[in-house]
Protein backbone atom coordinates (compact mmCIF):
# COMPACT_ATOMS: atom_id res chain seq x y z
CA UNK A 1 0.00 0.00 0.00
CA UNK A 2 2.66 2.53 1.02
CA UNK A 3 4.68 1.91 -2.20
CA UNK A 4 1.63 2.65 -4.36
CA UNK A 5 0.86 5.78 -2.35
CA UNK A 6 4.44 6.97 -2.62
CA UNK A 7 4.38 6.46 -6.40
CA UNK A 8 1.19 8.48 -6.69
CA UNK A 9 2.68 11.23 -4.59
CA UNK A 10 5.79 11.52 -6.77
CA UNK A 11 3.58 11.61 -9.89
CA UNK A 12 1.34 14.29 -8.27
CA UNK A 13 -1.73 12.15 -8.91
CA UNK A 14 -3.15 12.46 -5.38
CA UNK A 15 -3.54 15.54 -3.18
CA UNK A 16 -0.52 15.89 -0.89
CA UNK A 17 -2.60 16.02 2.29
CA UNK A 18 -4.44 12.83 1.41
CA UNK A 19 -1.24 10.94 0.62
CA UNK A 20 0.62 12.13 3.72
CA UNK A 21 -2.33 11.21 5.89
CA UNK A 22 -2.69 7.80 4.27
CA UNK A 23 1.03 7.07 4.64
CA UNK A 24 0.97 8.13 8.29
CA UNK A 25 -2.07 6.04 9.07
CA UNK A 26 -0.70 3.01 7.19
CA UNK A 27 2.50 3.05 9.25
CA UNK A 28 0.68 3.94 12.49
CA UNK A 29 -1.33 0.76 12.17
CA UNK A 30 1.88 -1.24 12.66
CA UNK A 31 3.07 0.68 15.74
CA UNK A 32 3.33 -1.38 18.91
CA UNK A 33 2.29 -0.18 22.38
CA UNK A 34 3.55 -1.65 25.67
CA UNK A 35 1.18 -4.28 27.11
CA UNK A 36 -0.20 -2.24 30.00
CA UNK A 37 -3.92 -2.85 30.64
CA UNK A 38 -6.60 -0.17 30.30
CA UNK A 39 -4.54 2.12 28.07
CA UNK A 40 -5.89 4.26 25.23
CA UNK A 41 -3.99 4.57 21.93
CA UNK A 42 -4.77 7.36 19.47
CA UNK A 43 -3.18 8.57 16.23
CA UNK A 44 -2.73 12.28 15.54
CA UNK A 45 -1.77 13.43 12.03
CA UNK A 46 0.02 16.73 11.48
CA UNK A 47 -1.51 19.24 9.09
CA UNK A 48 1.96 20.22 7.86
CA UNK A 49 2.51 18.49 4.53
CA UNK A 50 4.83 18.90 1.56
CA UNK A 51 7.22 21.13 3.51
CA UNK A 52 10.57 21.59 1.74
CA UNK A 53 13.71 20.71 3.70
CA UNK A 54 16.30 23.20 2.41
CA UNK A 55 19.95 22.21 2.06
CA UNK A 56 21.82 23.11 5.25
CA UNK A 57 18.67 24.40 6.97
CA UNK A 58 15.81 23.12 9.12
CA UNK A 59 12.07 22.58 9.39
CA UNK A 60 9.99 22.91 12.56
CA UNK A 61 6.47 21.47 12.67
CA UNK A 62 4.10 22.03 15.59
CA UNK A 63 1.19 19.80 16.62
CA UNK A 64 -0.86 20.88 19.67
CA UNK A 65 -3.00 18.28 21.45
CA UNK A 66 -5.18 19.88 24.16
CA UNK A 67 -7.56 16.91 23.97
CA UNK A 68 -5.10 14.80 25.97
CA UNK A 69 -5.50 16.90 29.13
CA UNK A 70 -5.34 14.75 32.27
CA UNK A 71 -3.49 11.94 30.47
CA UNK A 72 0.08 10.75 30.99
CA UNK A 73 2.31 9.31 28.31
CA UNK A 74 2.77 5.53 28.32
CA UNK A 75 4.20 5.25 24.81
CA UNK A 76 4.84 7.45 21.78
CA UNK A 77 5.62 6.31 18.25
CA UNK A 78 6.59 8.78 15.53
CA UNK A 79 5.57 8.07 11.94
CA UNK A 80 7.56 9.99 9.31
CA UNK A 81 7.14 10.46 5.57
CA UNK A 82 10.35 12.23 4.55
CA UNK A 83 12.08 12.00 1.22
CA UNK A 84 15.72 13.11 1.02
CA UNK A 85 18.57 12.45 -1.40
CA UNK A 86 21.15 11.82 1.36
CA UNK A 87 19.73 10.35 4.58
CA UNK A 88 22.90 10.93 6.62
CA UNK A 89 22.37 14.69 6.26
CA UNK A 90 19.31 14.47 8.50
CA UNK A 91 19.09 15.10 12.23
CA UNK A 92 15.51 14.54 13.40
CA UNK A 93 14.17 15.03 16.93
CA UNK A 94 10.86 15.24 18.80
CA UNK A 95 10.14 17.70 21.60
CA UNK A 96 7.43 16.79 24.11
CA UNK A 97 4.98 19.26 25.72
CA UNK A 98 7.18 19.18 28.85
CA UNK A 99 10.20 20.27 26.80
CA UNK A 100 12.03 16.93 26.69
CA UNK A 101 13.95 16.47 23.42
CA UNK A 102 14.30 12.95 22.03
CA UNK A 103 16.77 12.27 19.21
CA UNK A 104 15.17 10.06 16.55
CA UNK A 105 18.16 9.95 14.20
CA UNK A 106 21.38 11.85 13.54
CA UNK A 107 23.56 11.15 10.50
CA UNK A 108 22.18 7.64 9.89
CA UNK A 109 21.31 6.01 6.57
CA UNK A 110 24.46 6.88 4.65
CA UNK A 111 24.02 8.27 1.15
CA UNK A 112 20.79 6.35 0.60
CA UNK A 113 17.69 8.17 -0.62
CA UNK A 114 14.25 8.23 1.04
CA UNK A 115 14.99 5.65 3.77
CA UNK A 116 12.67 7.47 6.22
CA UNK A 117 9.78 7.92 3.78
CA UNK A 118 7.28 5.76 5.68
CA UNK A 119 9.18 4.92 8.88
CA UNK A 120 7.77 4.35 12.35
CA UNK A 121 10.17 5.16 15.20
CA UNK A 122 9.01 2.77 17.92
CA UNK A 123 10.78 1.67 21.12
CA UNK A 124 8.92 -1.64 20.79
CA UNK A 125 9.92 -2.26 17.14
CA UNK A 126 10.09 -6.01 16.63
CA UNK A 127 12.94 -7.89 15.00
CA UNK A 128 15.34 -10.82 15.24
CA UNK A 129 17.76 -11.58 16.68
CA UNK A 130 17.69 -8.03 18.09
CA UNK A 131 15.12 -5.29 17.79
CA UNK A 132 16.19 -3.08 14.85
CA UNK A 133 17.64 0.26 15.88
CA UNK A 134 18.39 3.24 13.69
CA UNK A 135 22.17 2.90 14.14
CA UNK A 136 22.42 -0.77 13.18
CA UNK A 137 19.59 -1.44 10.75
CA UNK A 138 20.52 -2.24 7.14
CA UNK A 139 19.68 0.62 4.76
CA UNK A 140 18.85 0.18 1.08
CA UNK A 141 18.62 3.01 -1.41
CA UNK A 142 15.02 4.13 -2.10
CA UNK A 143 13.63 1.59 0.39
CA UNK A 144 12.00 2.97 3.54
CA UNK A 145 12.93 1.38 6.84
CA UNK A 146 9.56 0.26 8.28
CA UNK A 147 9.65 0.00 12.09
CA UNK A 148 12.84 0.91 13.92
CA UNK A 149 13.98 1.93 17.40
CA UNK A 150 15.06 5.58 17.51
CA UNK A 151 18.58 6.70 18.34
CA UNK A 152 17.35 7.80 21.76
CA UNK A 153 14.44 5.97 23.40
CA UNK A 154 11.10 7.72 23.28
CA UNK A 155 10.71 6.28 26.78
CA UNK A 156 12.61 9.40 27.88
CA UNK A 157 9.17 11.06 27.97
CA UNK A 158 7.37 8.13 29.61
CA UNK A 159 5.04 9.39 32.36
CA UNK A 160 4.99 13.03 31.24
CA UNK A 161 1.68 14.88 30.64
CA UNK A 162 0.48 14.18 27.10
CA UNK A 163 -1.44 17.40 26.43
CA UNK A 164 0.11 20.44 24.82
CA UNK A 165 2.48 21.33 21.98
CA UNK A 166 4.54 18.60 20.29
CA UNK A 167 7.33 19.72 17.96
CA UNK A 168 9.12 17.81 15.20
CA UNK A 169 12.49 19.27 14.25
CA UNK A 170 14.16 18.21 10.99
CA UNK A 171 17.66 19.53 10.30
CA UNK A 172 19.75 19.10 7.16
CA UNK A 173 23.18 19.54 8.75
CA UNK A 174 25.31 19.77 5.60
CA UNK A 175 25.41 21.95 2.49
CA UNK A 176 26.25 19.50 -0.25
CA UNK A 177 23.38 20.11 -2.60
CA UNK A 178 21.01 17.48 -1.14
CA UNK A 179 17.45 18.47 -0.25
CA UNK A 180 14.25 16.79 0.78
CA UNK A 181 10.58 17.13 1.68
CA UNK A 182 8.58 16.49 4.81
CA UNK A 183 5.49 14.94 3.23
CA UNK A 184 3.82 14.44 6.61
CA UNK A 185 4.16 13.01 10.09
CA UNK A 186 1.99 11.64 12.86
CA UNK A 187 2.12 10.59 16.49
CA UNK A 188 0.73 7.37 17.90
CA UNK A 189 0.25 8.12 21.58
CA UNK A 190 -0.73 5.62 24.27
CA UNK A 191 -1.96 7.10 27.53
CA UNK A 192 -3.43 6.44 30.95
CA UNK A 193 -5.01 9.00 33.27
CA UNK A 194 -2.40 10.85 35.30
CA UNK A 195 -1.80 8.86 38.49
CA UNK A 196 -3.01 5.53 37.11
CA UNK A 197 0.48 4.03 37.25
CA UNK A 198 2.29 3.70 40.57
CA UNK A 199 5.98 2.78 40.25
CA UNK A 200 7.53 0.44 42.78
CA UNK A 201 10.80 0.99 44.57
CA UNK A 202 13.78 -0.25 42.50
CA UNK A 203 14.77 -3.87 43.06
CA UNK A 204 18.39 -4.85 42.36
CA UNK A 205 19.64 -8.17 41.04
CA UNK A 206 23.29 -9.05 40.36
CA UNK A 207 24.93 -11.82 38.35
CA UNK A 208 27.29 -14.24 40.05
CA UNK A 209 28.20 -16.64 37.22
CA UNK A 210 28.81 -16.71 33.48
CA UNK A 211 29.58 -19.12 30.66
CA UNK A 212 28.32 -22.62 29.82
CA UNK A 213 29.78 -23.99 33.04
CA UNK A 214 28.24 -21.25 35.19
CA UNK A 215 31.70 -20.28 36.35
CA UNK A 216 31.97 -17.75 39.15
CA UNK A 217 32.58 -14.20 37.97
CA UNK A 218 34.91 -12.77 36.76
CA UNK A 219 35.06 -14.86 33.57
CA UNK A 220 37.20 -14.31 30.48
CA UNK A 221 35.47 -13.22 27.26
CA UNK A 222 36.33 -15.58 24.35
CA UNK A 223 38.46 -13.75 21.78
CA UNK A 224 37.09 -13.49 18.22
CA UNK A 225 34.11 -15.71 19.06
CA UNK A 226 30.67 -14.84 17.67
CA UNK A 227 28.92 -16.94 20.32
CA UNK A 228 30.43 -14.85 23.04
CA UNK A 229 30.01 -15.13 26.78
CA UNK A 230 26.55 -15.26 28.35
CA UNK A 231 25.59 -14.54 31.94
CA UNK A 232 22.14 -14.97 33.46
CA UNK A 233 20.30 -13.08 36.20
CA UNK A 234 17.06 -14.61 37.47
CA UNK A 235 14.58 -11.97 38.57
CA UNK A 236 11.77 -13.00 40.92
CA UNK A 237 9.33 -11.52 43.39
CA UNK A 238 8.65 -8.28 41.55
CA UNK A 239 5.48 -6.99 39.86
CA UNK A 240 4.20 -8.27 36.53
CA UNK A 241 4.55 -5.06 34.49
CA UNK A 242 7.98 -3.55 33.88
CA UNK A 243 8.09 0.22 34.40
CA UNK A 244 11.84 0.77 34.00
CA UNK A 245 15.05 -1.25 33.82
CA UNK A 246 18.65 -0.05 34.06
CA UNK A 247 21.67 -2.24 33.39
CA UNK A 248 25.09 -1.83 35.00
CA UNK A 249 28.12 -3.52 33.39
CA UNK A 250 31.64 -4.08 34.71
CA UNK A 251 33.70 -5.21 31.73
CA UNK A 252 37.45 -5.00 31.25
CA UNK A 253 38.76 -5.03 27.68
CA UNK A 254 41.83 -3.52 26.02
CA UNK A 255 39.89 -2.54 22.89
CA UNK A 256 36.28 -1.65 23.59
CA UNK A 257 35.45 -1.38 19.89
CA UNK A 258 35.84 -5.19 19.61
CA UNK A 259 32.77 -5.71 21.82
CA UNK A 260 29.08 -6.27 21.12
CA UNK A 261 26.75 -6.30 24.13
CA UNK A 262 23.22 -7.75 23.90
CA UNK A 263 20.48 -8.00 26.52
CA UNK A 264 17.72 -10.63 26.32
CA UNK A 265 14.63 -10.41 28.55
CA UNK A 266 12.51 -13.29 29.92
CA UNK A 267 10.11 -12.69 27.01
CA UNK A 268 12.85 -13.65 24.56
CA UNK A 269 13.07 -10.13 23.14
CA UNK A 270 16.64 -8.90 22.58
CA UNK A 271 18.21 -5.47 22.14
CA UNK A 272 21.65 -4.19 21.24
CA UNK A 273 23.19 -2.33 24.14
CA UNK A 274 26.19 -1.45 22.01
CA UNK A 275 27.96 -2.88 18.96
CA UNK A 276 31.51 -2.16 17.70
CA UNK A 277 31.75 1.23 19.40
CA UNK A 278 34.65 2.80 21.26
CA UNK A 279 37.63 2.04 19.04
CA UNK A 280 40.87 1.55 20.97
CA UNK A 281 39.49 2.87 24.26
CA UNK A 282 40.27 0.65 27.22
CA UNK A 283 37.62 -0.50 29.71
CA UNK A 284 34.94 1.77 28.27
CA UNK A 285 32.12 -0.25 29.91
CA UNK A 286 33.67 -0.84 33.30
CA UNK A 287 31.05 0.56 35.69
CA UNK A 288 28.64 1.84 33.01
CA UNK A 289 24.93 2.31 33.72
CA UNK A 290 22.71 1.82 30.65
CA UNK A 291 19.62 3.96 31.12
CA UNK A 292 16.91 5.07 28.66
CA UNK A 293 16.68 8.37 30.54
CA UNK A 294 20.43 9.10 30.48
CA UNK A 295 19.88 11.97 28.03
CA UNK A 296 22.62 11.39 25.44
CA UNK A 297 22.57 8.44 23.00
CA UNK A 298 25.86 6.56 22.99
CA UNK A 299 26.27 7.22 19.27
CA UNK A 300 26.30 10.97 19.93
CA UNK A 301 28.31 10.90 23.14
CA UNK A 302 31.88 12.14 23.46
CA UNK A 303 34.20 9.22 24.20
CA UNK A 304 35.79 9.45 27.63
CA UNK A 305 39.55 9.69 27.63
CA UNK A 306 40.94 6.16 27.82
CA UNK A 307 40.97 4.33 30.22
CA UNK A 308 37.98 6.24 31.66
CA UNK A 309 34.55 4.65 31.21
CA UNK A 310 31.05 5.76 30.36
CA UNK A 311 29.35 6.50 33.67
CA UNK A 312 25.77 6.67 32.39
CA UNK A 313 24.59 6.40 28.81
CA UNK A 314 21.71 5.39 26.57
CA UNK A 315 22.37 2.26 24.55
CA UNK A 316 21.82 1.72 20.85
CA UNK A 317 18.66 -0.27 21.51
CA UNK A 318 15.85 0.94 23.75
CA UNK A 319 15.43 -0.85 27.06
CA UNK A 320 11.82 0.26 26.67
CA UNK A 321 11.52 -2.67 24.27
CA UNK A 322 10.61 -4.59 27.44
CA UNK A 323 8.23 -1.96 28.88
CA UNK A 324 5.03 -3.47 30.31
CA UNK A 325 6.32 -7.05 30.02
CA UNK A 326 6.64 -9.40 33.00
CA UNK A 327 10.24 -8.97 34.24
CA UNK A 328 10.22 -12.12 36.34
CA UNK A 329 12.46 -14.81 34.86
CA UNK A 330 15.87 -15.09 33.23
CA UNK A 331 17.67 -12.04 31.84
CA UNK A 332 20.76 -12.78 29.77
CA UNK A 333 23.69 -10.47 29.00
CA UNK A 334 25.75 -11.67 26.03
CA UNK A 335 29.22 -10.21 25.48
CA UNK A 336 30.80 -10.88 22.08
CA UNK A 337 34.39 -10.11 21.12
CA UNK A 338 34.21 -10.13 17.34
CA UNK A 339 37.86 -9.33 16.55
CA UNK A 340 41.04 -11.23 17.40
CA UNK A 341 44.10 -9.85 19.11
CA UNK A 342 42.83 -8.33 22.37
CA UNK A 343 41.04 -9.93 25.27
CA UNK A 344 38.99 -9.00 28.30
CA UNK A 345 36.73 -10.30 31.03
CA UNK A 346 33.27 -9.84 32.47
CA UNK A 347 33.68 -8.90 36.13
CA UNK A 348 29.96 -8.57 36.77
CA UNK A 349 26.69 -6.96 35.80
CA UNK A 350 23.39 -6.10 37.49
CA UNK A 351 19.81 -5.00 36.88
CA UNK A 352 17.70 -2.35 38.56
CA UNK A 353 14.04 -3.26 38.07
CA UNK A 354 11.06 -0.97 38.67
CA UNK A 355 7.56 -2.33 38.11
CA UNK A 356 4.22 -0.56 37.93
CA UNK A 357 0.96 -1.07 39.71
CA UNK A 358 -1.84 -0.40 37.22
CA UNK A 359 -4.75 1.35 38.83
CA UNK A 360 -8.15 0.32 37.50
CA UNK A 361 -7.53 -3.35 36.75
CA UNK A 362 -9.45 -4.58 39.80
CA UNK A 363 -6.34 -5.99 41.50
CA UNK A 364 -4.81 -4.28 44.53
CA UNK A 365 -1.17 -4.25 43.44
CA UNK A 366 1.76 -3.31 45.69
CA UNK A 367 1.67 0.46 46.16
CA UNK A 368 -2.12 0.68 45.80
CA UNK A 369 -4.54 1.22 48.68
CA UNK A 370 -7.61 0.15 46.68
CA UNK A 371 -8.61 -0.86 43.15
CA UNK A 372 -12.28 -1.03 42.20
CA UNK A 373 -11.72 -1.92 38.55
CA UNK A 374 -12.27 1.56 37.10
CA UNK A 375 -10.65 4.99 36.89
CA UNK A 376 -13.68 6.96 38.11
CA UNK A 377 -13.07 9.62 40.76
CA UNK A 378 -15.34 10.13 43.74
CA UNK A 379 -16.73 6.58 43.87
CA UNK A 380 -14.82 5.51 46.98
CA UNK A 381 -11.62 4.54 45.17
CA UNK A 382 -10.15 7.29 42.99
CA UNK A 383 -8.22 7.05 39.74
CA UNK A 384 -4.89 6.85 41.58
CA UNK A 385 -6.15 3.85 43.60
CA UNK A 386 -6.37 5.70 46.89
CA UNK A 387 -9.61 6.03 48.89
CA UNK A 388 -11.69 9.07 47.98
CA UNK A 389 -10.72 11.78 50.44
CA UNK A 390 -9.29 15.28 50.61
CA UNK A 391 -5.50 15.16 50.28
CA UNK A 392 -5.16 12.11 48.03
CA UNK A 393 -4.09 14.18 45.01
CA UNK A 394 -7.29 13.60 43.02
CA UNK A 395 -9.89 16.37 42.75
CA UNK A 396 -13.20 14.57 43.08
CA UNK A 397 -16.56 16.22 42.30
CA UNK A 398 -17.10 17.44 45.86
CA UNK A 399 -13.70 19.21 46.04
CA UNK A 400 -12.47 22.51 44.64
CA UNK A 401 -8.80 21.46 44.70
CA UNK A 402 -6.61 18.59 45.90
CA UNK A 403 -2.82 18.91 45.89
CA UNK A 404 -2.11 15.60 47.62
CA UNK A 405 -1.77 16.90 51.18
CA UNK A 406 -3.75 18.50 54.00
CA UNK A 407 -1.56 21.57 54.48
CA UNK A 408 -2.84 25.15 54.47
CA UNK A 409 -0.99 27.94 52.73
CA UNK A 410 0.35 25.96 49.77
CA UNK A 411 -2.27 26.99 47.21
CA UNK A 412 -4.92 24.43 48.15
CA UNK A 413 -6.46 24.63 51.64
CA UNK A 414 -6.33 21.61 53.93
CA UNK A 415 -10.11 21.25 53.49
CA UNK A 416 -9.77 21.04 49.67
CA UNK A 417 -12.14 24.00 49.46
CA UNK A 418 -11.18 27.58 48.82
CA UNK A 419 -12.49 30.10 51.30
CA UNK A 420 -15.72 31.90 50.46
CA UNK A 421 -14.87 35.15 52.26
CA UNK A 422 -18.52 36.07 52.85
CA UNK A 423 -21.51 33.77 52.65
CA UNK A 424 -24.10 36.53 52.63
CA UNK A 425 -23.08 39.01 49.91
CA UNK A 426 -24.29 37.41 46.65
CA UNK A 427 -20.68 37.28 45.43
CA UNK A 428 -18.56 34.40 44.21
CA UNK A 429 -15.61 35.40 46.39
CA UNK A 430 -13.39 32.43 45.48
CA UNK A 431 -14.34 32.51 41.78
CA UNK A 432 -15.32 28.84 41.68
CA UNK A 433 -18.69 29.36 40.02
CA UNK A 434 -20.66 28.88 43.26
CA UNK A 435 -22.27 31.67 45.28
CA UNK A 436 -22.81 31.84 49.04
CA UNK A 437 -25.00 28.99 50.33
CA UNK A 438 -24.34 26.97 47.15
CA UNK A 439 -20.58 27.08 47.80
CA UNK A 440 -19.43 24.05 49.85
CA UNK A 441 -17.11 26.38 51.79
CA UNK A 442 -20.18 27.94 53.43
CA UNK A 443 -21.07 24.56 54.99
CA UNK A 444 -24.76 24.90 54.24
CA UNK A 445 -27.25 22.55 55.82
CA UNK A 446 -29.62 20.42 53.78
CA UNK A 447 -32.51 22.08 52.00
CA UNK A 448 -35.16 19.65 50.79
CA UNK A 449 -37.03 21.08 47.83
CA UNK A 450 -40.66 19.92 47.96
CA UNK A 451 -42.24 21.99 45.22
CA UNK A 452 -41.08 24.46 42.60
CA UNK A 453 -42.65 26.41 39.78
CA UNK A 454 -40.68 28.69 37.45
CA UNK A 455 -42.01 30.57 34.46
CA UNK A 456 -38.80 31.91 32.86
CA UNK A 457 -39.35 35.07 30.83
CA UNK A 458 -37.54 38.38 30.56
CA UNK A 459 -39.22 40.75 32.99
CA UNK A 460 -42.24 38.49 33.49
CA UNK A 461 -40.89 35.45 35.36
CA UNK A 462 -42.83 33.99 38.24
CA UNK A 463 -41.13 31.97 40.95
CA UNK A 464 -42.61 29.80 43.69
CA UNK A 465 -40.45 27.54 45.85
CA UNK A 466 -41.45 25.36 48.78
CA UNK A 467 -38.82 23.58 50.87
CA UNK A 468 -37.99 22.27 54.32
CA UNK A 469 -34.87 22.73 56.44
CA UNK A 470 -33.81 22.31 60.04
CA UNK A 471 -34.06 25.95 61.06
CA UNK A 472 -32.88 26.44 64.64
CA UNK A 473 -34.85 28.95 66.66
CA UNK A 474 -36.62 32.07 65.47
CA UNK A 475 -35.03 33.60 62.37
CA UNK A 476 -33.11 36.80 63.07
CA UNK A 477 -31.17 39.00 60.73
CA UNK A 478 -31.62 39.09 56.96
CA UNK A 479 -32.52 36.48 54.38
CA UNK A 480 -30.99 35.52 51.05
CA UNK A 481 -32.02 33.46 48.01
CA UNK A 482 -29.51 32.04 45.48
CA UNK A 483 -30.59 30.36 42.24
CA UNK A 484 -28.38 28.37 39.88
CA UNK A 485 -28.78 25.73 37.20
CA UNK A 486 -26.48 23.29 35.45
CA UNK A 487 -24.69 26.14 33.66
CA UNK A 488 -23.84 28.10 36.84
CA UNK A 489 -25.24 30.95 38.96
CA UNK A 490 -28.43 32.61 37.67
CA UNK A 491 -29.65 35.03 40.34
CA UNK A 492 -29.09 36.09 43.94
CA UNK A 493 -31.01 38.45 46.21
CA UNK A 494 -30.25 39.68 49.73
CA UNK A 495 -33.57 40.27 51.49
CA UNK A 496 -34.41 42.51 54.40
CA UNK A 497 -34.60 41.54 58.08
CA UNK A 498 -37.11 38.88 59.13
CA UNK A 499 -40.30 40.27 60.62
CA UNK A 500 -42.73 38.20 62.70
CA UNK A 501 -46.28 37.94 61.35
CA UNK A 502 -48.25 35.71 63.68
CA UNK A 503 -46.47 32.35 63.61
CA UNK A 504 -44.60 33.22 60.43
CA UNK A 505 -41.35 35.06 59.85
CA UNK A 506 -41.11 37.00 56.59
CA UNK A 507 -38.13 38.64 54.89
CA UNK A 508 -38.92 40.85 51.92
CA UNK A 509 -36.78 42.40 49.24
CA UNK A 510 -36.32 42.54 45.51
CA UNK A 511 -34.52 40.81 42.70
CA UNK A 512 -33.72 43.09 39.78
CA UNK A 513 -36.32 45.57 40.99
CA UNK A 514 -39.12 42.98 41.23
CA UNK A 515 -40.56 41.91 44.60
CA UNK A 516 -39.30 38.71 46.26
CA UNK A 517 -40.14 37.32 49.69
CA UNK A 518 -39.17 34.41 51.96
CA UNK A 519 -41.55 33.00 54.57
CA UNK A 520 -40.36 30.65 57.35
CA UNK A 521 -42.67 28.62 59.58
CA UNK A 522 -41.72 27.18 63.00
CA UNK A 523 -41.83 23.64 61.60
CA UNK A 524 -39.00 24.45 59.16
CA UNK A 525 -41.14 24.94 56.10
CA UNK A 526 -39.89 27.71 53.83
CA UNK A 527 -41.66 29.42 50.94
CA UNK A 528 -40.13 31.81 48.41
CA UNK A 529 -42.33 33.82 46.05
CA UNK A 530 -41.65 36.42 43.42
CA UNK A 531 -43.22 37.85 40.27
CA UNK A 532 -42.20 40.17 37.49
CA UNK A 533 -38.71 38.75 37.79
CA UNK A 534 -36.08 38.65 35.08
CA UNK A 535 -35.08 34.96 34.94
CA UNK A 536 -34.65 33.98 31.26
CA UNK A 537 -31.24 32.48 32.06
CA UNK A 538 -32.88 29.85 34.23
CA UNK A 539 -33.24 27.49 31.27
CA UNK A 540 -31.37 24.37 32.39
CA UNK A 541 -33.52 21.69 34.06
CA UNK A 542 -31.11 21.15 36.97
CA UNK A 543 -32.17 23.69 39.60
CA UNK A 544 -29.96 24.50 42.62
CA UNK A 545 -31.36 26.64 45.44
CA UNK A 546 -29.49 28.27 48.29
CA UNK A 547 -31.24 30.00 51.17
CA UNK A 548 -29.90 31.94 54.11
CA UNK A 549 -32.22 32.28 57.09
CA UNK A 550 -30.53 34.78 59.37
CA UNK A 551 -27.16 33.20 60.20
CA UNK A 552 -28.09 29.74 58.93
CA UNK A 553 -27.49 28.58 55.34
CA UNK A 554 -29.17 25.75 53.47
CA UNK A 555 -28.74 24.31 49.97
CA UNK A 556 -30.57 21.80 47.84
CA UNK A 557 -32.26 21.39 44.47
CA UNK A 558 -33.92 19.10 42.00
CA UNK A 559 -34.55 18.39 38.34
CA UNK A 560 -37.24 20.55 36.76
CA UNK A 561 -39.64 19.24 34.14
CA UNK A 562 -41.64 21.19 31.61
CA UNK A 563 -45.38 21.76 32.07
CA UNK A 564 -46.62 24.10 29.37
CA UNK A 565 -44.72 27.40 29.63
CA UNK A 566 -43.60 26.58 33.17
CA UNK A 567 -40.90 24.37 34.65
CA UNK A 568 -41.98 22.50 37.75
CA UNK A 569 -40.71 20.17 40.47
CA UNK A 570 -41.48 17.41 41.15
Amino acid sequence: MKDVLRHLLHRHLLPAVAVATALAMARAASATAPPFPSTTTQTFVSSDVEVPIPDGSSVISLMTLPQLAGQQIIDVDVVLAISHTNAADLDISLVSPSGTTVTLTTDNGGSNDDVFNGTTFDDQAAGTPSAPNVRNVTYTNLVAVPNVQPEEPLAAIFGEPAAGPWVLVVVDDTQQGNTGTLHGWSLVITTLPIGALTPSAPASFAATTAGPQNSALPVNIPDNNQTGLSSTITVSGVGNHLYDVDVTTDIQHNRSGDLDLYLTAPSGKRIDLVTAFGGNNVDLYRGTIWDDQAGVPIGDATLPTSPNHFVRTTGEGALAQFLGDDPNGDWVLTVVDHTSGTTGKLNGWSLSIVTAAICGNGVVDPGELCDDGNLVDGDGCDSNCTPTRCGNGVKDPSEECDDGNNIDGDGCPASCHFSEVNCDDCKDDDVNGKVDALDPACNAGTLTLTKASVAPAKGHSKLALNATAQVSGAPSGTGEVVLADGTGPVACAVLGAFQKHGKKYVASGSLGGAPLSMTVLPNGKIAVKGKGLDLPALDDPQLAVGMRVGTQSFAGGGALRSRGPRKVFP
